[in-house]
């Protein structure tokens, strides 16, 4: 079994006792009656594969966050952009974020996000998107535990053969309070929301 399809069960059986896959919101929905204590909590949710699931921080080195699930599916984030991720199909095996990361900030002109990502035939396929930002505003985001003021900046990508819009809300204290970041052709987007600080 897939470390994503275990997780889903095992997911599905806390937040809503019989069905096959979860939702982030059913999830969400099930994790506001509990108490989550205080360490850093992030909620994932990938729709393309119709899985959701909590992670803990794994690891942190050299400005990487890496975010773990209880079955060991990893998601791996810059300044809340992600890098790369291990156990899903099509795997992100390694994103270059640091313009990305320094345009989500700041604002700035065009950029280019290079995605590497598993193909069908476990071979490595290199994306080149060129990116531009296509909107920036603040609003108020409902987390679990409070109202938090972001800023909502929304990127759009394309290629030759293809375009995404990725969506990041930041905090004024600088976290990635939410994300939707493309990752691969059979992934999709990865929905995440950060649960507890």
């Amino acid at each position: 079994m897939k470390p994503w399809a275990s997780l889903c069960a095992a997911f599905a059986l806390v937040a809503c006792g019989q069905t096959a896959s979860v939702t982030g919101d059913v999830l969400k929905a099930s994790l506001a009656r509990q108490d989550l204590g205080t360490k850093p909590l992030l909620l994932a949710d990938v729709a393309e594969l119709g899985v959701a699931a909590t992670l803990q921080i794994g690891a942190q080195d050299r400005g990487i966050t890496t975010w773990q699930t209880a079955d060991g599916v990893t998601l791996s984030f810059r300044n809340g952009i992600v890098t790369a991720t291990r156990g899903l199909p099509e795997d992100l095996m390694v994103s270059d974020t640091a313009a990305v990361a320094r345009a989500v900030r700041t604002g700035g002109a065009s950029y280019n996000r290079i995605n590497d990502y598993i193909g069908g035939e476990d071979q490595t396929i290199r994306v080149v998107f060129e990116c531009t930002q296509t909107g920036r505003n603040r609003e108020t985001l409902a987390t679990l535990r409070a109202q938090v003021t972001v800023t909502k900046v929304t990127e759009t990508c394309r290629t030759s053969a293809q375009s995404i819009e990725n969506t990041y809300w930041i905090g004024g204290d600088g976290i990635m309070w939410k994300s939707q970041q493309w990752v691969s052709p059979l992934v999709g987007y990865l929905k995440t929301e950060r649960l507890v600080r």
